[in-house]
């Protein structure tokens, strides 16, 4: 749930300081919702109402867990040698998916174009907020290449996952890490947090 990050930081903090994250919240709404006004899409009313646990929470202790699959995605759609791939791509094929990064930005369970940036006040640092409906159509398309569910091992991403510098060492000497296995692990985290995004409609959040 979007109030997800509020609630999370009660427990230890004073009233104020509750606050003033609530306020930053609700500046980064209003923003948002601004933004996808003037590309003509209207969030639900109560979008932001929805209340609950988390349904999907993946903790990688990696720095740049996603930084190979948006090296991928650049690669293939600008490619050096066009005529050695299989299947071509328009520029800008992966416009949300490359507009991503691995902390403070979001993930919206609704269809728009564009992906943006919000700023919670002035001088603050930006804030990319992207499209998970689009996500699922450019790994989708991505996946043309990369062919994840024949060529890795790892057929799938858990909802909760807890992975430590030990367990990814672990990863990478069980499997071919030459082949491809950080963009394909990154694809598999990215296509799940998409999917349950838009499945209970609930934004993807990178604290």
């Amino acid at each position: 749930p979007f109030w997800a990050e509020l609630n999370a930081n009660r427990p230890g903090h004073s009233t104020l300081e509750l606050w003033r994250q609530k306020s930053r919240l609700t500046r980064i709404l209003k923003s948002i919702r601004t933004e996808l006004a003037a590309q003509g899409v209207e969030l639900p009313a109560d979008w932001d109402k929805v209340e609950g646990a988390t349904v999907c929470n993946i903790r990688i202790d990696r720095l740049g867990v996603f930084q190979e699959l948006r090296q991928y995605a650049n690669e293939i759609q600008n490619p050096s040698q066009p005529d050695l791939l299989e299947n071509r791509f328009e520029q800008n094929s992966f416009l949300h998916v490359l507009r991503h990064r691995e902390r403070q930005s979001y993930y919206l369970p609704v269809d728009f174009p564009e992906p943006f940036n919000v700023q919670p006040e002035t001088g603050a640092e930006l804030i990319p907020v992207a499209s998970s409906v689009r996500v699922m159509e450019e790994l989708g398309r991505m996946n043309r290449e990369l062919k994840v569910e024949t060529s890795f091992k790892i057929k799938g991403m858990k909802d909760f996952v807890e992975a430590t510098e030990a367990n990814i060492a672990q990863f990478e000497s069980s499997f071919n890490s030459a082949d491809r296995f950080w963009v394909k692990f990154g694809f598999l985290v990215l296509q799940r947090l998409a999917r349950q995004s838009v499945e209970h409609r609930l934004p993807v959040i990178f604290q």
